[in-house]
């Protein structure tokens, strides 16, 4: 099964950037794309200063950063629901056999 790929222009920091991917991915990519953008100007906005290459490194590494601290945050809450769910369903079998 074939998917469809279609083009779609990326625009971040003034620079276009023409990109394939798939028709289901279009407004994810540039929801992102949006993102990126937005981070970027205003980490230059706060550094005026910075060059281009080093504020593209740097607001990578903080999307990544917060990505990494999303991921560490879903495993906790994922590993204290299967918890209680356990707890919830010992709690269930020791109510069965009463």
């Amino acid at each position: 099964m074939s998917r469809e790929k279609i083009k779609v222009t990326l625009s971040i920091l003034d620079n276009n950037y023409p990109l394939m991917c798939e028709a289901h991915e279009r407004n994810l990519l540039i929801e992102a794309a949006e993102l990126l953008n937005g981070h970027l100007q205003d980490l230059r906005s706060a550094n005026p200063k910075l060059p281009h290459d080093r504020l593209i490194v740097m607001g990578g590494l903080q999307m990544a950063f917060d990505l990494l601290q999303e991921r560490q945050t879903i495993s906790r809450e994922v590993k204290t629901v299967n918890q209680t769910t356990l707890r919830l369903l010992e709690v269930l079998k020791e109510a069965e056999v009463d």
